[in-house]
Order: structure tokens, then C-alpha cells, then sequence
């Protein structure tokens, strides 16, 4: 079975991670998985790293530059590319993606099989309205992914909040989607500093998330003042860049929290912030999935989060981390404080994490049920089904 992944890409964000661990896999189980990167030129340089992993995971990686994200030329290209190489299934990540299969199906190639892997929506709309369907209004998000998702064979969300989000706001017709969580085996993260080396404090809470609207680093920061004066020598790493990251420090620094609050930027050794810290926050309005409280986990580090989706479905409140009012930042607070004075709790709640990341959130079981489904679509593109 030949499949190729495809995706319009500027960076490594939650997606990419997905590919450089299910890639390999798939070819351990015998498929001929391809990658093929449409970039605009100018973003070669970020996606350097990721294609040099792919390639290091012995991966075929193509490289398709395109200055603009729709065209007719890039359509065409991308037919002739799939029919050159005799692709059995196309899986589509991200909406670019999404439309470009729909195109080469529509107007070249009506019997490719489509896979589109739902990792989120909009994050504007998520910014302002979570996973909440009731405010969807016909603009060119749901216009493209209504269209795309009519020419999609099977849509996998990373989610079942997702997959919910997707039929009840008429996106994608019920009868075509399934949610497969992501999946992930940590053991060969990064690490590039002995146990210790980026503890700043005790205790430490952890922040891992790109510094935009819909990660709400600001509610976070907001009750810092007063976990400070109840915990004067603790410490805030907030890991991961983006464009608030200078208007995020200045807050802080405002609050007179710059010995407190750490701001790392993209590191590339997150793993090690997570395996020094006491307990991970995650105060985002929606998540796709929420990668990070796997990760989390695999260190045996509970989580703190708004009750929203997709973040709810993973954790149980009061078993393997603690979820609060969405956004209750004085609920927050109490959470907060409460656990950070019982390091036995801590313990207890990161434990359970970790085990149920072992149980349902490990790489095979997310492999082998991609795989199921790229076999039915094969299946049914020899049968004529």
C-alpha cells in the first residue's frame, strides 16, 4: 500500500510531531508512506529540522515550493505528482491540504481516496468560541472544510470534542468521521541538561504552548501576584515562542514577577522543563487534542486546565490532574495553591497520568487504527466501493 501524507508547512507545531511519529511506524508495518511538503519558499529554513527528521527515520520527503497556497498551477502540479507516483491513499492534514485533494479529485482524478486528519480548526475561532459549534457562520473556514469534506472519503479527528464540533456544525457529514487520539511514545525525546538543570525554583509550575490569544497566558499570569506572596521562591517557565511572547513579558515584568517568571522561547528540549517542574498548567480556551498533558504525563506530572474541550475528554478532574471553571482565574488560583502545598497530591495525580497515557495514549494503539482505516480505503478503491 503506497500512502502519502501531505501538508502545507511553515514550522513544527502539534501536527508535525504527529507525522515524525506515526511515519516511521507505518513503514515498520509495511506501508510505503511518503511525505510530500508544499512550502512557500521563504518558509524552507523552518521546515529544515522536520524534513531532516523525517529523512533520519529513513522517510521519502518531497518537496513541492509554492509562493501561493491556492492556485491552478499548483493543483496541476500536484495531480501530475500523484499519478507519477500511483498513491493508493492521499491523507490531507490541515485545511490547504484538504482543498488541494478535493481539487486533484474533482478535477483530474476522480477516484483518488481521500484521508483527511482533523488537528484542530480555526484558531481565531477557537480563540473566541472553543469547540462550540453554535456560532459557526458560513466565512471561507467552513465554506472550504463543508466542500473539501464533500470530496473526503474519511475524516479522522485527533478528538472526539472535535469530531463532535465537526458533524453538529454540519462541517462533515457524520457518516464519514471517526476520532483517533493522538498517540505517542516520549522515550527518545530531546534532552540536553542533567535532572535539575532548568529547575529555576521550588515549587515549579510549567507553561508549554505558543504565545498567541488562544493559549491565555494572560489569565495564568493574572493570579500570579498572589501565588507569589504564598509561595516567594517558586518559578514560572513559560516554553514556547510566538507573537506575544514580548507583550506576555512586559505584563509580567509590570507585576514585578521577572525573578519569578522565566520566559525560555521555542526550546527544542521541552521535555526537560516538564521532568523539573511539579506541575503543568494549560489555561487555553479549546485544544484540538492538548498534546502537552500527554507529555505531562510521560514525566508522571499532573495537569491544571479549563474545563473545555478538547483538554476535558483527557482529563479526569480529581484522578490524573484538576479541571477549573472555564475562566475562572479565582477557581484557578485556588486549584493552584491547593496542590502546590501538597507535593504527596502532585505525586498521586501525575502517577495516574502516566499510566493512563501508557494505556490509551500510546503510539502502536494510535498506528494501528490509522492503519485500519487506510486498508478499508484501499479496500474499497479495488472493490469500487
Amino acid at each position: 500500500m503506497k500512502v502519502l501524507l501531505l501538508q502545507k508547512m511553515a514550522g513544527i507545531s502539534g501536527s508535525e510531531r504527529y507525522f515524525l511519529s506515526i511515519l516511521p511506524e507505518l513503514r515498520k508495518r509495511g506501508v510505503d508512506a511518503a511525505f510530500l511538503v508544499v512550502q512557500h519558499p521563504a518558509n524552507a529554513e523552518k521546515n529544515r529540522v522536520f524534513i531532516a527528521g523525517l529523512r533520519a527515520a529513513s522517510i521519502p520527503v518531497h518537496i513541492m515550493d509554492s509562493r501561493l497556497s491556492i492556485s491552478p498551477w499548483l493543483i496541476w502540479r500536484l495531480a501530475r505528482f500523484i499519478k507519477h507516483h500511483q498513491f493508493d491513499v492521499i491523507q490531507s492534514n490541515l485545511i490547504h491540504a484538504d482543498v488541494w485533494g478535493a481539487c486533484v479529485k474533482r478535477f483530474f482524478m476522480p477516484a483518488l481516496r481521500l484521508l483527511s486528519v482533523k488537528h484542530g480548526y480555526s484558531e481565531s475561532y477557537q480563540t473566541r468560541h472553543g469547540l462550540n459549534p453554535a456560532y459557526l457562520r458560513k466565512d471561507l473556514m467552513s465554506l472550504l472544510t463543508r466542500w473539501a469534506g464533500g470530496y473526503t472519503d474519511r475524516v479522522v479527528c485527533i478528538s472526539s470534542a472535535l469530531e463532535s464540533f465537526l458533524v453538529k456544525g454540519n462541517l462533515i457529514a457524520a457518516s464519514k468521521v471517526m476520532a483517533i487520539p493522538y498517540g505517542f511514545d516520549f522515550s527518545n525525546a530531546p534532552s540536553m541538561v542533567e535532572l535539575g538543570g532548568v529547575r529555576f525554583g521550588t515549587p515549579q509550575i510549567v507553561v508549554a504552548g505558543r504565545a498567541v490569544r488562544v493559549k491565555q497566558h494572560h489569565l495564568l499570569i493574572r493570579v500570579l501576584p498572589e501565588l507569589v506572596r504564598e509561595f516567594p521562591n517558586m518559578s514560572v517557565v513559560m516554553v514556547g515562542a510566538g507573537p506575544l511572547l514580548e507583550e506576555l513579558k512586559r505584563s509580567t515584568d509590570a507585576l514585578g514577577l521577572s525573578v519569578n517568571v522565566h520566559w525560555e522561547g521555542f526550546r527544542d528540549n521541552m521535555h526537560d522543563y516538564i521532568r523539573d517542574s511539579d506541575l503543568m498548567v494549560i489555561p487555553s480556551a479549546a485544544e484540538g487534542f492538548g498534546l502537552v498533558v500527554l507529555e505531562a504525563w510521560y514525566h508522571g506530572k499532573p495537569v491544571v486546565a479549563f474545563d473545555v474541550p478538547a483538554i476535558n475528554e483527557i482529563i479526569e478532574s480529581g484522578v490524573d490532574g484538576e479541571l477549573v471553571e472555564p475562566f475562572d482565574t479565582r477557581q484557578l488560583l485556588s486549584s493552584l495553591r491547593n496542590l502546590l502545598a501538597a507535593p504527596e497530591r502532585l505525586r498521586v495525580l501525575g502517577a495516574a497520568g502516566k499510566e493512563k497515557q501508557i494505556d490509551k495514549y500510546g503510539l502502536a494503539l494510535m498506528t494501528e487504527r490509522t492503519l485500519t482505516v487506510m486498508q478499508q480505503l484501499t479496500v474499497a478503491s479495488i472493490t469500487g466501493r
